[in-house]
């Protein structure tokens, strides 16, 4: 069905049906639509989604409905479409045999006008079957043309939280697949996807730079200057070397340049968006930027798209656009929305939320811990600007 999923055309689900189990599961949209379409008047789409969800509709029950037949309409497309493949639930589960997922993917082989994307939260399942797919082909030349023809498919994971990121990057990258993405929706905490990556350090070429001006490239710097400008640096009056300053901070750019060159032999796709609908968790905008900076300039380009902010923005964004009349004044729309002061580190630190009152924090804490106002506007009120601008890049 045409997809309001703003990265993708359609959406297909031969396999709807899944289980809660990582934290970005709460609020699942899934579960919701999937007790919806069980109540369908169309019968058929009310046979479909039956069972899958418990009868107050707040849970899966862990059931899943297989119908191949499905794809049959990808098949009889001819306009070339990017279609999202499960979105009510995922493909891979303990709970069901390889062979069905199987089933689904050497489908999705065969139709080839289209570029799907095949999204998981169990990615060493999604590793394991393609380990096992490669290890029919054979040879390099039959690899080659495995590679060649999963190209039209984008493996993604779904990351919410840096321990996702932690377990599921090195996952992605064994899957012998030259399109791999990450979805960061809903982003729910700062994550750091260069964290435990070895540095690319072939992405620089051995050139014969000029030495450091400051300690000509020894590394270490004679303690000449004030005490008080080291800080906790300081050395003994015995030490009179320190290692440069400015090698350091070079250093520590150049290794941050490797490890984003090594996060790009990874990926070439990441999709960002905050939670939505009842009881959407915060988003701070610097986990945000933080994300689209880690994966900026890069060789190759990893492609950032920003769907949304989901119900939350930053408070100060949100008057700059009344004032420059993007959107309109609502009466009495401050008194009633939730607004709260939310830490960088994820602590809702302070100010209305559900109903309750906290006090203010004083500038100097707002500055330290990287503390944000943001309101609880809805969805499309919110939009998907960031710092001024769309970012909607998406994989070839």
């Amino acid at each position: 069905m045409p997809s309001k999923i703003e990265w993708c055309d359609e959406t297909l689900n031969p396999m709807p049906g899944c289980r809660r189990i990582r934290p970005g599961c709460k609020n699942c949209y899934a579960v919701r639509a999937a007790h919806r379409l069980a109540n369908n008047p169309n019968p058929d789409i009310a046979e479909r989604y039956r069972g899958l969800v418990t009868p107050d509709g707040k849970d899966w029950t862990g059931e899943v409905s297989l119908d191949l037949s499905v794809l049959d309409k990808a098949a009889a497309w001819q306009k070339p479409k990017r279609i999202f493949i499960n979105s009510m639930g995922d493909l891979f589960r303990d709970e069901i045999p390889l062979a069905d997922s199987a089933l689904v993917i050497r489908r999705l082989l065969e139709i080839r006008q289209h570029k799907f994307v095949v999204m998981t939260k169990r990615p060493a399942l999604m590793l394991e079957l393609l380990l096992e797919m490669l290890g029919e082909v054979g040879g390099w030349s039959e690899w080659l043309a495995f590679r060649k023809a999963t190209e039209h498919i984008l493996w993604c994971v779904s990351i919410c939280t840096q321990d996702d990121a932690d377990e599921f990057l090195p996952l992605l990258a064994r899957m012998p697949v030259d399109n791999r993405g990450i979805s960061v929706e809903p982003l729910l905490e700062h994550v750091d996807l260069l964290k435990n990556l070895e540095p690319n350090w072939d992405c620089f070429e051995l050139v014969d730079d000029p030495c450091c001006q400051r300690c000509g490239g020894d590394g270490v710097v004679e303690y000449t200057e004030s005490p008080d400008l080291w800080g906790e640096d300081s050395p003994s009056e015995e030490n009179h070397l320190l290692p440069c300053p400015e090698c350091a901070e070079h250093n520590r750019w150049v290794e941050q340049i490797a490890k984003r060159s090594a996060l790009a032999n990874i990926i070439c796709q990441v999709f960002v968006g905050g939670e939505t609908g009842p009881g959407a968790r915060l988003i701070h905008p610097d986990w945000v930027r933080s994300i689209r900076d880690q994966v900026s300039g890069t060789q190759p380009k990893i492609n950032f798209f920003f769907k949304s902010w989901g119900e939350w923005l930053d408070a100060m964004v949100w008057d700059d656009l009344i004032v420059e009349g993007k959107l309109p004044q609502i009466e009495g729309e401050g008194g009633r929305a939730d607004q709260v002061w939310l830490a960088r580190d994820g602590e809702i630190w302070l100010g209305q939320h559900a109903g309750k009152f906290l006090p203010t924090p004083d500038a100097c804490e707002r500055e330290r811990r990287g503390v944000e106002l943001v309101k609880r506007i809805g969805r499309k009120r919110a939009g998907n600007e960031l710092d001024g601008k769309t970012w909607l890049e998406l994989w070839d």
